[in-house]
Order: structure tokens, then sequence, then C-alpha cells
């Protein structure tokens, strides 16, 4: 007797996920080059764009896990939701920091003096004491500079808090199969 399959290709739990991390991956380049090159003056719309792009990672996450829901036959369980929406966070997270990464190093690397000069001004604005002022201008001048460590370390700080929220996400995704003849 021959074997039928009924779809013509196995399923592939990851083809869901890294299209959308690559998807929101080239998403986030997009936003740090609109936030650096033509939002840094008024600040106020710099750290919207921050709040915004927060938003829209969380939407890209949760259309992730639907639809691995929807190719998993309507139901999946958190585990599944979870690892899904972590395969997203973790790619577009990669593509998100190499492109900042390269964006800081060699395509504007003067960003960085406008946004020391901007945060500063922000602080002495909303009346922050001068030794806060300060301190910030020294971390600025410590931390500012783009290299791979510090890349790194801000890489993995992303996936963790947003792994928190891809948590959050995964719970909402998540769908259990009903069970029958239980009683």
């Amino acid at each position: 007797m021959e074997n039928i399959q009924t779809s013509s290709k196995p399923f592939n739990r990851f083809a869901i996920p890294v299209r959308w991390g690559i998807i929101w991956g080239i998403g986030s380049c997009i936003f740090t080059t609109v936030q650096h090159m033509f939002l840094l003056e008024p600040y106020s719309l710099y750290f919207s764009l921050f709040f915004v792009q927060f938003l829209l990672a969380l939407v890209f996450y949760c259309i992730a896990g639907i639809q691995q829901r929807k190719a998993m036959g309507g139901y999946i369980n958190f585990k599944d939701a979870f690892q899904a929406i972590f395969v997203v966070i973790v790619i577009s997270s990669v593509i998100g920091s190499l492109y900042t990464f390269i964006y800081f190093k060699w395509i504007d690397p003067d960003v960085m003096v406008t946004i020391k000069e901007q945060t500063l001004a922000s602080m002495e604005k909303w009346g922050a004491p001068a030794d806060s002022i300060d301190e910030a201008a020294e971390n600025f001048d410590k931390n500012g500079n783009a290299s791979i460590g510090s890349m790194f370390l801000n890489l993995c700080k992303g996936i963790i808090i947003s792994s928190i929220f891809g948590f959050i996400c995964a719970a909402i995704v998540k769908k259990k199969k009903p069970e029958f003849g239980a009683a």
C-alpha cells in the first residue's frame, strides 16, 4: 500500500519564525536609520519612536506566534509558541544590533555626539541636578563608542528583555487542543 502524505512538504517549525525575524530585523534597521537621521532634534519624538518600535516588535512576535499556531493545525502549547517567538527575537535582535553597530561605526560616526548633546540638554531642561548631568556626560564619554563588546552586551540585554515580553506574547498566542472524552 502506498503511503500518502496529506501535505506536499513536512512542517518546518522554524520557517515562520525565521521569516518574521528577518522581516522585523530589517524593519528595526529602518527604524534605526529614521531615528538617527531625521528625528534627533525634537528629543521627545526620538524617544517616542523607541516606544513605537517596541510596540511593533510585540505585534510581530504575536503575528509569528499566531501564524505558527495556524501552521500547527490551530493549536499550540506555550513552549512551542515561545520557541517560535524566541527565534524571531534572536534573529531580529542580531540583525538590528549588527546594523546599529555598522551605523554608529561607519555610516554616521558623529551620531553619538548628537545623542550626547541632546541627552544633556534635555536633562538640563528637565531640571536634573548638575552632578547627574556630569555623570551622564562621563558615561557617554566612557561607553559612547561603538565597540564589539558593548554591542554584544546590548544584544544580550535586548534578548533578555524582549524574551520577557515574548513570554507574555506566547501566553496570549497559546491555544490548548480540547480533550475529547474526558470525564
